[in-house]
């Protein structure tokens, strides 16, 4: 399994679109991002991606820890070049997998579902908010979401939702990796068989 020990694998028309992607690139995905990729224009200080890389720059403000032995040490990062502290609420990043466009965003991480519609962002945690319930509904902008649990004790759900013609459909949680033949390498380490059952038939495609 990846360094997390959950994921998602998303649809759209039935065709997987973030295959071998542990996390989906937010822009690529719906077309736009809530954090820039480069946050100042005159940034010098990127990652091999491209993108500003505010943890490692030497101009950043950040807090040295020593562990006990007085060799190794860890920073907390408290600011960027310009004072700014981090934001670390934007849907960028933070979620494996994202659905939708510029009006309606869905993205998905662990137990989580975040929606985003005109502006409003909102996280819907399916164990939590839903507890006992393993059908749930929820309608964002006049589109419904329907969830379902895939097993009484794992976090694994499925998703489904129309939008402005297409189907998006989606299976995430404990123990998914969007990486086929990890999954089929862990798929009975984590998941029961019932789960493995409805995922390996999930991996086909229209």
């Amino acid at each position: 399994m990846a360094m997390i020990d959950y994921s998602a694998i998303l649809k759209k028309n039935g065709k997987i679109v973030n295959r071998d992607e542990f996390f989906m690139d937010m822009e690529t995905a719906v077309g736009w991002t809530d954090y820039p990729h480069v946050k100042y224009e005159d940034c010098d200080c990127l990652d091999e991606d491209g993108r500003s890389d505010c943890w490692n720059c030497p101009r950043a403000n950040c807090i040295v820890h020593k562990f006990e032995d007085g060799i190794e040490e860890w920073k907390d990062f408290v600011s960027d070049c310009r004072g700014v502290k981090p934001d670390s609420n934007h849907m960028e990043g933070n979620w494996f997998a994202y659905a939708g466009d510029t009006e309606l965003v869905v993205g998905f991480y662990k137990q989580m579902v975040m929606t985003w519609y005109k502006g409003e962002k909102k996280v819907h945690w399916l164990r939590w908010d839903y507890a006992g319930k393993y059908s749930i509904y929820i309608e964002v902008g006049g589109t419904k979401l329907h969830f379902k649990a895939l097993s009484k004790y794992k976090d694994v759900y499925y998703g489904r939702f129309h939008y402005k013609g297409d189907l998006y459909e989606v299976v995430f949680g404990y123990g998914i990796d969007p990486t086929q033949s990890t999954w089929n390498r862990v798929k009975k380490t984590y998941c029961d068989k019932k789960t493995i059952k409805f995922v390996d038939k999930f991996w086909e495609e229209k």
